[in-house]
């Protein structure tokens, strides 16, 4: 696939650029999934007491 899609068609050639955007195609479904994961191993106290004292939905998470 990143020899089709980065070297052939986006035209970068044998490079650096092209190995490095195929391995971040290749990883991040492992980083989506495992962010998913730790966000829903918050429990629910903590993020119901976030949201009460008046946090948006990004500051209880983060």
């Amino acid at each position: 696939m990143g020899l089709a899609v980065f070297v052939r068609l986006a035209g970068f050639g044998r490079s650096v650029l092209s190995g490095g955007l195929t391995l971040t195609l290749l990883i991040l479904p492992v980083v989506i999934v495992a962010s998913r994961e730790a966000l829903k191993a918050v429990p629910d106290t903590i993020r119901q007491g976030a949201l009460a004292l008046g946090s948006t939905k990004f500051q209880a998470i983060f």
